[in-house]
């Protein structure tokens, strides 16, 4: 019986942790943000760095990838999702800086 409560108080304190941290990565570009301290280049790279590092918090704390051969398909399907974005976001971006350097002003 204590061996099924100390596996149930494992996986609390991960998900707990996994929150905090969760809460901590929401909470810094919103500070950033709201107080405008810093340069708009600089917030933006603190922006784009903490939601990478919100997205592998998500997959460690929530998600629990392996390598196993029964999560081989989880892990593939995070990287056709991954390539998936990675082509929409990069070819908006292509797209809408090209149409600004053709643009005539």
């Amino acid at each position: 019986m204590n061996n099924g409560h100390t596996i149930a108080s494992s996986k609390l304190k991960r998900y707990l942790s996994g929150y905090a941290l969760a809460i901590l990565l929401t909470a810094i570009p919103f500070t950033l943000v709201a107080t405008s301290h810093l340069s708009r280049a600089v917030t933006l790279t603190a922006i784009a760095i903490t939601a990478v590092a919100q997205i592998l918090v998500h997959l460690h704390f929530f998600l629990h990838p392996g390598f196993s051969p029964r999560k081989t398909w989880f892990v593939i399907s995070i990287a056709f999702t991954a390539v998936i974005l990675f082509i929409m976001v990069g070819g908006t971006l292509w797209i809408l800086f090209e149409l600004d350097r053709h643009m005539l002003f």
